[in-house]
């Protein structure tokens, strides 16, 4: 995970550099939400076995 976030980082940081003239202010806030939904998608794909045990405790149906 850590590897794919200093990847990321980079990816980022040389995209704003590219683009850090245009008005971007509204896309930035797009991709920045969308990239931290994928960000949890991969902690939560990490630790699903003890995602699922809390749900199970909390007394979520196996559905």
């Amino acid at each position: 995970m850590i590897q794919r976030l200093r990847k990321l980082n980079q990816l980022i940081i040389g995209w704003v550099n590219y683009f850090g003239i245009a008005d971007t202010c509204g896309l930035a806030r797009t991709f920045d939400g969308w990239v931290r939904r994928r960000i949890r998608k991969c902690y939560w794909k990490q630790k699903v076995s003890t995602k699922y045990n809390n749900l199970m405790r909390l007394g979520i149906p196996r559905q």
